[in-house]
Parts: structure tokens; sequence; C-alpha cells
């Protein structure tokens, strides 16, 4: 807990700084892995709009971040988007993320049975 505070008050403090007028970007001040963590806190306590929202933000820090897009996959998956699913874990294993085998049957089996 005491790290997704110190995580959310970096966020915040870049946020003061851009709503100052200061010429920053949460994209190019918060790196990947920060957003990565932040999301997987949220996603841990099932907070999964503000776990996918993390996990976007780190992919547009670092669009190879394997690990966020097959987070997100994850996420897309939970909350039935399966083509989604199916489209972030292609982009983590194209960054050369090892994904799960598991998650990956598991989106094939609920792909080909919500098909008409």
């Amino acid at each position: 807990m005491e790290m997704l505070r110190q995580m959310q008050s970096v966020r915040r403090d870049v946020q003061e700084n851009i709503e100052r007028g200061n010429n920053m970007s949460i994209e190019a001040t918060v790196p990947a892995w920060v957003s990565l963590a932040l999301g997987s806190a949220y996603f841990r306590s099932g907070q999964l709009p503000n776990a996918e929202r993390e996990y976007k933000a780190a992919i547009t820090s670092d669009p190879r971040a394997g690990e966020a897009h097959n987070n997100l996959a994850v996420v897309f998956f939970e909350t039935n988007r399966i083509a989604e699913a199916e489209a972030s874990l292609k982009e983590a294993k194209k960054s050369g993320f090892k994904v799960n085998p598991q998650l990956e049957q598991a989106i094939k089996e609920k792909k080909s049975s919500t098909r008409p």
C-alpha cells in the first residue's frame, strides 16, 4: 500500500505541474515501470478501470513494455473484451514477453465460444 501511495503522489505532483502550466507531460515524466506497478496494484485491489488506465500509460511511455501488454490482455479478458485481449497478448509476444500459455488458451476458448 505504501508503494501505491508513493506512486499516486508522484503522479499527482506531475499533474499539478501540468495544471500550473509548466511544460511537461505525464507520459514524458512517468517511467513505464511506475505506471506498470501502479496498474498491478489497482488490479490486485479489483480496480480494473484504473488498472487498465495505468497499463495503457505504461504502453504509451514504452510501447515495447511486454508485461504491460500482457497485463492489459488480462484486464480485457476479465472484462470480456476478447478481441482486445487477443490483440494485447499478440503485442506482448511481439515484444518478447513470455506469455502464460493458459491465458492464451483461455482467450482462444472464449473467442471460439462467443462466435455466432
